[in-house]
């Protein structure tokens, strides 16, 4: 796991409904009115869980702004992060109505967004963690009086099997204990998004919802001309054997030789 996500504890947590648009246009979202409560145990188990998906090398990334405007999920970010509780009802409402305002499509999900503000890492590095959570149904079973019973759960969130949830998370580049907050870097974990690889996760929330893109690294740049070449090779006019010579010639190339980037020159 990753140190930027351990020792990760929560300060304030509010969750907020955002709905599909119906025929007539968007639906606004369903505010709560007050600041999410969790007894001690139910609070470290969500730390724990968020901590560890968060850490996973396989589907989270690091990824680059692209808005810093104030209405924005990263200026929201910075007032919601050393919010009073008054002012993290209000700012974090804002976050469910940009949310709301760019989810212009029927096929993207509803769920709930679980907004945090919290400290996370070895220095404490104030953050601030949005979830998308998709609802689903469970069961639960009671023992009473010898007797096992099954009672079936509707609106469940944030399961341990579930996959059904995406996460951005802004923390502060410089820890600050109080104060104004300074410039944030930024996180996004989505169970879709494989080997550092964002091609099959929802870019409607980290990119038009979060305001973010993938970084254009050197491993993205090998990665994709990669895929580029290896596209070109099959639409070339020639025999199979050839096509398949030339693709393992490229995978020796990038894998074997272990060339990490790819000069101009070459």
């Amino acid at each position: 796991m990753s140190e930027l996500f351990k020792n990760l504890h929560f300060k304030q947590i509010i969750l907020h409904n955002v709905h599909k648009p119906d025929d007539s246009g968007a639906v606004e979202p369903t505010l709560s009115s007050s600041i999410t409560k969790l007894d001690p145990k139910g609070l470290a188990k969500l730390e724990e869980r968020i901590s560890s998906v968060l850490g996973s090398k396989t589907s989270s990334l690091e990824m680059d702004v692209a808005d810093k405007s104030t209405i924005s999920c990263y200026g929201l970010s910075k007032l919601l992060i050393p919010a009073t509780p008054t002012a993290f009802l209000k700012h974090s409402g804002d976050i469910a109505k940009l949310h709301t305002k760019i989810h212009i499509s029927k096929q993207w999900p509803d769920g709930t967004l679980v907004i945090i503000s919290g400290t996370t890492g070895p220095t404490n590095k104030r953050c601030l963690i949005i979830i998308k959570a998709e609802q689903q149904a469970g069961f639960t079973e009671t023992l009473k009086k010898g007797q096992i019973i099954m009672k079936y759960l509707e609106n469940l969130i944030l399961t341990p099997q579930s996959k059904l949830y995406k996460i951005g998370v802004f923390i502060e580049k410089i820890e600050k204990p109080s104060g104004p907050v300074g410039d944030l870097i930024a996180h996004v974990f989505d169970s879709n998004i494989k080997a550092n690889d964002d091609r099959s996760a929802a870019r409607y929330f980290y990119a038009n919802f979060l305001g973010l893109r993938i970084p254009n690294n050197a491993s993205q740049r090998t990665r994709d001309f990669f895929e580029l070449t290896s596209e070109f090779i099959s639409s070339l006019d020639t025999d199979d054997d050839e096509k398949l010579d030339l693709k393992q010639a490229l995978f020796t190339y990038l894998k074997v030789e272990k060339i990490d980037t790819i000069e101009t020159e070459e």
